[in-house]
């Protein structure tokens, strides 16, 4: 389970770590439109997974299985997956892109 947790942090903090631009935003307007993008990220992500789990009453309790336990684990990796995806659909609807390496 250490491992999904693990995974799950780097899925979300590399996109929302990555440096945007847009030609017509200052750098306070991209922290402003970088901090609401987040926000409403987690927001979308966290309904998503609650629903998710009241659904499927996949609540695990300390007498659960082995493998209710990881299948939450799971939901968990999925939703902080679909955080950072909600937050990149909100950055390029402002009109961002990701900014390109010049290596």
């Amino acid at each position: 389970m250490a491992t999904v947790m693990a995974l799950s942090g780097c899925i979300s903090q590399d996109i929302m770590n990555a440096p945007w631009e847009h030609p017509k935003r200052s750098v306070e307007q991209t922290a402003q439109d970088r901090y609401r993008c987040i926000r409403l990220a987690d927001k979308r992500a966290s309904q998503q997974l609650s629903h998710e789990i009241n659904s499927s009453n996949a609540v695990t309790d300390p007498g659960s299985t082995a493998n209710e336990s990881l299948d939450t684990q799971f939901r968990y990796l999925d939703a902080r997956a679909r955080k950072a995806e909600e937050f990149e659909n909100c950055m390029t609807a402002l009109g961002y892109r990701l900014k390109q390496s010049e290596d």
